[in-house]
């Protein structure tokens, strides 16, 4: 409901705000004398008082402060009157006017205030709930009395009735006597707040006299607020009436935020059951497809042709680049989730950084573009940072892929390093800059550089990429305490830089870094006629035993033997006590967890080393299994190269 208080000879403003109102189906009521209004207020209390008056301005704040002192200091106040003047306008406002309108009126924007007010109310449709508990049984009625039309009230005059009350009826106040006959106020006090449930509920003590020890103490327990009972009963109604309000919003922000909370967890559980499963189920096929396309090209290189070899590359090329693919989706799932361990060290700028480009050198010789080191960090060379330095690996890695991709055949890439303090925060950062003779970008582009799958050029140029390397790169720069940013022409080039704090300098001469690739030999010139090494790979899927069996038997001396469940592969261990297990994680009949373990139980097989072979490559899989009793756990798609030397490793080759 809401009261208009019409003091304006005008009658066409008020017939025009009836009409308005009559269409929204907000009811109305309009008065011409004060009497009336107070009348009206003390039967039915509004949401609302409009004051629409062209009187003076000193009897419009008369009037105002009249409805404050002899109807309610809580209803909201809204004015319509001549308010060209600012002093007015302050004292207006000071006297609890929320909202000021001028003659002439707009009636739209009246309609809009109006409305939202409305809108808020039939939100909070349910009253406040207010909880009185009390020995004094009058008292408790001129309670329920002075409430009736404000508040859902219950009384109790038993305090030991006290917690299953709160439990049914969930109070948004609770007003306590401070001495009852059961027990005093600050027990109860005491025992209420020790429940995290009514952690939000103001306690406000109501008492004859006020005793300064009793207040000192009920202060200490929590208790919010002491009030006399004798006081002023509008104050009272408006005090307990206040502290109800804002308990009740507090305690509908708190369980949003808990809803919201566990809504968040519920979806990133499930982002990352999806993730964890797509993993396993996209790897699967890729290693079989990656493995014996490896093996192609190792064995077959004499009996293929140029063209087939050619094929085989382009398969090869392909299955690769979608692991690589997989590999940043879940890597950029897994730095938005929080969960990447960080190892921070002291690192060597200019080591890590010729370690880098040792690395992609192949790529950018194939389009004949340089890559400089600017004299300025050649003449540094022990300019250090605290990272991490696989993270750093992996982020310079990933923003000269792209000064490679792309630039200009035959262009540029310069690398330059320098220490610098941060305007902001005032601390030592080194900075890195990867300068490329590229196309350049534009405005709109560098707005959107960091958005996960945007591509830009690659879509017009067909460049390999998933749009989201710069993505990890950011977030993976912020969290080694650094930021990242960029500056492009179109036609000159971009210039990608990101700062790291600086660490302790020393001094140390450039390392010269040797990568070895290796080269897999098929087989030793001391190959013996039988077999010193064997090998138990526990394996459901037939393709995967055909490649690991082909990978495991370039080994002189080695044999391979197969068991396609857990329960067959932990016969065969203890009836052939192999040098080596391989086990596979997901198995028809049992999981590899438990086949470790029995494998683990039983002495003729405890001793033996067991490798991990599984798609299940999600961080905590990996972890897990290392925590369970793996001594390795190697993720497929497999790499044979680095099989066999987890292999070599535990034979002792």
């Amino acid at each position: 409901m809401i009261f208009i208080y019409n003091r304006i000879k005008d009658g066409r403003v008020i017939k025009d705000i009836r009409k308005i109102f009559e269409v929204k189906s907000i009811p109305i009521a309009d008065f011409n004398r004060f009497s009336e209004l107070k009348f009206a207020c003390e039967t039915n209390i509004p949401q609302l008082i409009i004051i629409i008056s062209d009187n003076e301005h000193h009897e419009i704040l008369d009037l105002i402060n009249n409805i404050r002192k002899d109807i309610s200091t809580n209803i909201e106040l809204f004015l319509v009157c001549h308010c060209d003047n600012i002093d007015f306008k302050l004292n207006a406002v000071r006297l609890g006017i929320s909202n000021l309108f001028s003659l002439p009126l707009k009636i739209a924007s009246l309609e809009r205030a109006v409305l939202e007010k409305h809108k808020k109310a039939s939100k909070n449709k349910k009253p406040c709930k207010i909880l009185f508990i009390d020995d004094d049984r009058v008292f408790l009625k001129i309670q329920q009395n002075s409430f009736a039309n404000l508040a859902t009230v219950q009384t109790l005059t038993n305090p030991l009735e006290t917690l299953n009350v709160l439990e049914k009826f969930k109070p948004d106040v609770l007003i306590i006597d401070v001495q009852m006959p059961q027990c005093t106020g600050i027990e109860l006090a005491k025992i209420i707040r020790q429940d995290e449930k009514w952690f939000f509920m103001p306690i406000i003590f109501a008492s004859a006299t006020i005793d300064k020890e009793v207040l000192v103490e009920a202060l200490d327990v929590g208790v919010d607020e002491y009030i006399k009972k004798n006081n002023d009963s509008r104050f009272f109604t408006n005090i307990i009436l206040t502290k109800a309000k804002k308990a009740r919003k507090a305690r509908l922000m708190h369980e949003e935020l808990l809803l919201t909370k566990e809504k968040a967890e519920v979806a990133n559980n499930a982002k990352s059951l999806f993730l964890s499963n797509m993993s396993h189920e996209l790897r699967t096929p890729m290693n079989a497809i990656i493995g014996f396309s490896q093996l192609l090209k190792i064995q077959a290189v004499e009996k293929l042709s140029e063209f087939q070899l050619d094929q085989v590359e382009e398969i090869s090329k392909a299955s690769n680049h979608l692991l690589k693919l997989i590999n940043q989706i879940l890597d950029l799932s897994k730095v938005d989730s929080g969960v990447v361990d960080l190892q921070i060290e002291n690192i060597i700028i200019f080591d890590i950084l010729q370690e880098c480009v040792k690395l992609i050198k192949p790529l950018a010789e194939k389009r004949e573009i340089e890559i400089i080191f600017a004299k300025s960090l050649i003449n540094s060379p022990e300019l250090t940072s605290k990272a991490d330095s696989t993270r750093l690996k992996q982020v310079i890695l990933n923003i000269l892929s792209n000064a490679v991709k792309y630039n200009r055949e035959q262009g540029k890439i310069t690398i330059s390093s320098y220490l610098h303090i941060d305007e902001q925060s005032g601390k030592k950062m080194v900075r890195v800059s990867i300068r490329d003779t590229g196309r350049g970008l534009a405005d709109y582009q560098l707005k959107e550089l960091f958005i996960p799958f945007n591509r830009f050029q690659q879509m017009e140029e067909k460049i390999e990429g998933s749009g989201v390397g710069l993505v990890i790169t950011k977030k993976l720069i912020k969290l080694m305490k650094g930021k990242i940013g960029v500056d492009s022409t179109l036609g000159t080039g971009t210039t990608f830089w990101f700062d790291l704090p600086g660490g302790n300098q020393t001094s140390i001469n450039i390392k010269n870094i040797n990568r070895n690739l290796g080269v897999i030999s098929a087989m030793t010139d001391d190959k013996k006629n039988s077999f010193k090494y064997h090998v138990l790979y526990i394996e459901d899927n037939p393709a995967n035993m055909r490649l690991v069996k082909q990978v495991v038997t370039m080994r002189d001396g080695v044999n391979m033997l197969s068991a396609e469940n857990g329960k067959e592969g932990v016969e065969q261990a203890a009836k052939h006590k192999p040098d080596l297990i391989l086990l596979d994680i997901n198995l028809p009949d049992m999981n590899g967890y438990d086949v470790l373990k029995e494998l683990k139980a039983n002495k003729l097989t405890s001793d033996i080393k067991v490798l991990a072979l599984s798609a299940n490559a999600m961080p905590n899989d990996i972890a897990k299994g290392l925590e369970l009793g793996f001594d390795e756990y190697i993720t497929k798609p497999i790499d044979i190269n680095e099989l066999l030397k987890s292999v070599d490793k535990a034979l002792g080759l």
